[in-house]
């Protein structure tokens, strides 16, 4: 693996070997902070043997109200996550994602105490 990485930004590479699974993947990554509140992020995968690509896009999104999160990738997926810390010991989670590819669709809420 290789990584470069500063205080505002992150890059790191992998090449995997998984030959229980006939695979070997070359990973890239892309982070950088904008804000103190703001991370923007891309990852590039690559699976050598079929040819296949996926990338996929992401933020974070920090304030006082929460952290909200998105995720898009090309193989049809949006994943939006809303995280919300209510308390020292309770916080609570809703997510949703889209998957255009199947055509279905997923919402959650999620309640957490003594995190």
């Amino acid at each position: 693996a290789l990584r470069y990485s500063t205080n505002r930004f992150a890059l790191v590479s992998m090449l995997t070997d998984n030959r229980s699974q006939n695979s070997l993947d070359f990973t890239t990554s892309y982070v950088q902070r904008v804000r103190d509140n703001l991370t923007f992020g891309t990852e590039l995968k690559i699976d050598l043997p079929r040819a296949e690509t996926t990338c996929s896009l992401g933020y974070e999104y920090s304030s006082p109200l929460g952290a909200f999160k998105t995720n898009i990738t090309t193989d049809g997926k949006i994943t939006s996550v809303f995280e919300k810390t209510l308390s020292e010991i309770s916080g609570i989670t809703f997510s949703a994602e889209v998957d255009n590819a199947k055509k279905g669709a997923k919402f959650g809420v999620s309640f957490q105490l003594l995190q």
